[in-house]
């Protein structure tokens, strides 16, 4: 490995409670030209010379952005237009013009909007001009970015603040990107862990599918298998016939501290792992059950094996990046979210 590519790795003991072998900062450039499955290939034989290494790469904190153009102007929000429930709402300035907005700055989610071009003068990070120029951008139009920064904290708080059949549920909805009704609906005669696939009959569109079983998932069904004959997941023994959004969630997201955090916003945080994960949108389709405008997915209950590796991207430990839903941050004239 020539010498140069050693700029872009940090490497330091971990003093904590767990030892791991190393600690790695790639490069945006870095990242950008290759993403991010090519660098962890193309780290891992690196690593394994430092010692022996089984586990995936455990990514601490991830960043959902998008750059665009707007006539609007930014700078001209007043602070009352954010909805939010962070404490903090900052703007910023730089050489007395407005650079930008940062919401919940310190927390497990925070939003940066934020003019790019400025930023990009003082990093130096001018590989972004060439990724503007092939999107429209005409070398002299600002461009700002929005961005998100999650930390897995926020889901993990969750499932430690739910009661023990609620934790369950919550894991299999973030594996397997399942619905409420889907999930306390499932039997164990639709359920085949040898080969790793569920089979759906009771679906929010009618049609029933398959849904491929990713690590998360099978251990979280060998963990409630035996506690009863028909329905994999029960209370006290017995089948959930309520709706999932009852007293249990609701004092499980109050005790996270989460606000206005709907069981359905777990199926928002699956895809966007996905999506995050690299999953291509025909896959995530399949693997949501969705319909296409154009097309019934009515053959989705047939084989889902071509699908396994793809559900197996968002298994714990793998490398990717924590995502919960965006609605805590939503500007105020924007008046319904998109349902799923």
């Amino acid at each position: 490995m020539r010498a140069s590519k050693f700029r872009l790795l940090r490497v330091s003991l971990d003093l904590g409670r767990k030892c791991r072998i190393a600690y790695v900062k790639v490069s945006a450039e870095y990242l950008a030209h290759k993403g991010s499955d090519a660098v962890v290939e193309e780290l891992a034989p690196l690593i394994k010379e430092l010692g022996d290494c089984d586990a995936w790469a455990q990514v601490s904190r991830a960043d959902l952005f998008v750059d665009f153009l707007t006539d609007c102007d930014i700078g001209a929000f007043p602070t009352n237009a954010w909805v939010t429930r962070a404490d903090g709402i900052d703007t910023f300035n730089r050489k007395g013009e407005f650079s930008g907005w940062l919401i919940g700055s310190g927390g497990p989610i925070s939003f940066r909007l934020y003019n790019k071009t400025l930023e990009v003068l003082k990093s130096n990070k001018t590989f972004l001009y060439a990724l503007w120029k092939r999107a429209g951008w005409d070398g002299e139009q600002k461009v700002w970015r929005a961005e998100f920064q999650f930390r897995r904290e926020v889901i993990w708080q969750l499932i430690a603040a739910c009661s023990p059949h609620m934790a369950v549920i919550v894991r299999f909805g973030l594996a397997t990107g399942c619905r409420a009704s889907e999930i306390t609906g499932l039997e164990w005669s639709r359920v085949d862990l040898e080969r790793r696939t569920a089979w759906l009959n009771r679906t929010k569109n009618g049609t029933p599918r398959g849904v491929p079983l990713n690590r998360d998932a099978v251990t979280v069904l060998e963990t409630v298998k035996g506690q009863h004959s028909r329905y994999c997941f029960t209370y006290k023994g017995a089948p959930i016939r309520w709706g999932i959004c009852n007293t249990a969630w609701l004092e499980a997201v109050k005790r996270a501290k989460l606000t206005d955090f709907r069981f359905h916003d777990l199926r928002h945080t699956w895809a966007s792992w996905h999506r995050q994960a690299g999953t291509s949108t025909d896959e995530l389709k399949d693997l949501g059950g969705w319909k296409s405008r154009v097309m019934v997915d009515r053959y989705a209950k047939f084989g889902t094996e071509h699908l396994v590796a793809a559900a197996s991207r968002i298994e714990s430990g793998r490398p990717r990046g924590n995502v919960v839903s965006l609605s805590s941050y939503v500007f105020a004239t924007v008046s319904e979210r998109k349902k799923a």
